[in-house]
């Protein structure tokens, strides 16, 4: 299944850099069932600690760059819980669709 191998990818991935996962949520068109051939895997990755722009961004290409060499591609945001708690309840953003409607896996 698809979403374990994503769930195993990016749990390798942050603990080579000892970096704590909360938790991961597949929203988008995947979570709600409505993908289409060709659909990409949008994933939001909720950490434990707060982590700079380009920590952030370098996980980010990592994961891509693993996924992408098992033919799954995706879009990777990750945020801190602090972050999340700021931005859970404004209508609108990403993070916010992310919770509304996201699976954990």
């Amino acid at each position: 299944m698809i979403e374990e191998k994503i769930k195993e990818k990016v749990y390798k991935i942050f603990r080579e850099a000892n970096v704590g996962i909360n938790r991961i949520i597949l929203f988008g068109s995947r979570a709600r069932g409505d993908w289409e051939r060709g659909s990409d895997w949008d994933i939001l990755i909720v950490v434990n600690k707060e982590l700079t722009r380009n920590e952030k961004m370098t996980l980010s290409h990592l994961i891509r760059k693993e996924l992408a060499e098992e033919y799954i591609p995706c879009d990777v945001i990750i945020k801190s819980e602090k972050e999340i708690e700021y931005y859970k309840n404004f209508f609108g953003t990403v993070t916010y669709e992310a919770l509304k409607e996201g699976i954990e896996i």
